[in-house]
């Protein structure tokens, strides 16, 4: 009986992990202002494209601390998306 509790805590405390997810390590310590313009649709999904965009500026905006713009005029980085 105590062996399968071992075998049990065992397997189960294995399965345990945590880590935060979208983390952004690879990016230059410089970039400041990130633009996204608009993803460009190479399939037969009506919008998909403003979905994807429009998601995509979304997770930028609550997960880092860059200022997401649409315009690459002023921005430190571009994020081109097909």
């Amino acid at each position: 009986m105590s062996r399968i509790v071992l075998v049990l805590v065992v397997l189960l405390s294995t399965g345990c992990g945590y880590h935060t997810a979208g983390k952004a390590d690879l990016l230059p310590s410089d970039l400041r202002i990130l633009a996204v313009p608009a993803f460009v649709n190479q399939t037969q999904t009506y919008k998909i494209e403003q979905m994807l965009t429009a998601a995509v500026i979304q997770e930028l905006s609550t997960r880092t601390n860059y200022r997401v713009i649409a315009h690459p005029d002023s921005a430190d980085a571009v994020l081109h998306g097909t």
